[in-house]
């Protein structure tokens, strides 16, 4: 057997001799490093360490005579046959760090070897330094074979290759899912749980926000009238004490309407000062029941015209406006427009003499002189029918217009001027 750790061997000669040039170093291996374990060390070891020698069996070879090649050719192996009869006694640990490069050894033409020496003669001839070690012949028995790998028993494979080197070897069959592929399905099972959780609580808040509407349907056969809810008068409690005898009732309505109170209160609100052209509405209450128009111009106005007093709707104002100098009083009334002409015609007569003059004293704010004048002055302010009477004072005069059915008394021209430009067109209610 070639001992690949001989570098000597790692030089092809020809087997028959008739070529004992060596082959070209440009052809050969470079020198490694690597210390290639082979079963002919470990033969030698085992045979220098007293342990026995593998029983070989010298069986007779038979080498194919294979025709030279021509020039300097690689050199082919030949094909030894080997019959190995005894079983391998004991199995040293064979390690094939770097796999020998193939050679190839010419087999010289009519020499076929016939023993297991013959052969081991040739290859010592090719090899003088490597040592060939003597193995033990056991009885020839032997059957015939093509190359060196199948003449050798299961025992001598497993010598070769032992089966702790097999790849499989550590392989645990049981071992189930890698621990990664275990994670990733876990994380991907989390995920899926987390989603379906969100879609969840999406759905369920659409559902909440969502007005629940309840639909009724009305059977056509049956039809049911509608019902009327009346409404009983809402009455104050009685304040009186049960009686117990007989007794006369007589309920009689107390007018306060001339009450100099009322005057007043309202005349305190209105001197309170704003700023110059300030327009400012007083809503007159008593025990928090507002006054009525009627009440507002008996209080303010002594012997009005009875057209007046018969023609009046609910709606009224009273009012105050800041001139520059002087503030000034004011009452806004609502008549039926049918009968403005004939309140008119009666506030023309109620002129004479100052009877208007005299009859609205409780208007002013403050005490005018007395005036040189003795009657109105006709004008027109915004559109409406004015008449004043004037007092030296400035912003001073007694002043009545009439705007559609609206009827405006107060004590200063600027104070009707800024009474028409709030109640025409005017769309803001006093109270909300």
């Amino acid at each position: 057997m070639i001992d690949p750790n001989n570098p000597v061997n790692l030089n092809p000669q020809d087997l028959s001799g008739q070529q004992n040039s060596q082959v070209d170093p440009s052809f050969l291996p470079k020198d490694s490093n690597v210390y290639i374990r082979t079963m002919n060390t470990d033969l030698s070891n085992l045979k220098n360490q007293g342990g026995e020698a593998l029983p070989y069996v010298e069986t007779p070879t038979s080498i194919p005579n294979i025709p030279s090649p021509v020039g300097p050719a690689p050199v082919a192996m030949p094909a030894i046959d080997i019959s190995v009869q005894a079983p391998v006694e004991s199995k040293p640990e064979v390690v094939v760090n770097n796999p020998m490069p193939s050679m190839s050894i010419p087999t010289p033409v009519n020499e076929q070897p016939s023993t297991l020496d013959n052969l081991t003669q040739k290859l010592n001839e090719l090899n003088p330094n490597a040592s060939m070690p003597s193995m033990p012949q056991p009885s020839p028995t032997s059957f015939p074979v093509n190359n060196l790998s199948s003449n050798l028993n299961t025992d001598l494979n497993n010598l070769i290759t032992p089966e702790e080197f097999s790849p499989m070897a550590n392989v645990d069959p049981n071992e189930g899912t890698p621990k990664g592929k275990s994670k990733l399905m876990i994380l991907i099972a989390i995920l899926g749980l987390g989603i379906l959780l969100v879609i969840g609580i999406i759905v369920m808040r659409s559902r909440a926000a969502t007005p629940k509407i309840n639909v009724k349907t009305n059977n056509p056969n049956t039809l049911v009238p509608p019902t009327t809810i009346a409404m009983a008068p809402v009455t104050k409690p009685s304040p009186f004490m049960p009686l117990k005898n007989a007794f006369q009732l007589s309920d009689i309505n107390i007018d306060i309407s001339k009450s100099p109170e009322i005057v007043n209160q309202v005349k305190d609100e209105a001197k309170i000062l704003l700023a110059p052209n300030e327009f400012k509405v007083i809503a007159p209450k008593i025990k928090n029941t507002y006054l009525t128009a009627t009440e507002v111009v008996n209080a303010f106005v002594d012997n009005a015209p009875q057209s007046l007093m018969d023609n009046l709707l609910e709606k009224y104002l009273v009012y105050s406006f800041y001139g520059e100098v002087h503030p000034a009083l004011g009452i806004i009334l609502q008549v039926k427009s049918e009968n403005v002409e004939a309140i008119k015609t009666d506030f023309l007569t109620w002129e004479t003499n100052r009877n208007m003059v005299k009859n609205t004293a409780d208007l002013w704010l403050f005490s005018p002189k007395t005036p040189k004048t003795k009657v109105f002055k006709a004008s027109e302010i915004l559109g409406a029918s004015v008449r004043s009477f004037e007092y030296p004072e400035k912003e001073a005069a007694l002043t009545y217009a009439f705007y559609n059915n609206y009827i405006i008394i107060t004590t200063s021209l600027e104070s009707v001027n800024s009474a028409l430009i709030h109640i025409q067109n005017g769309d803001t209610p006093v109270i909300k």
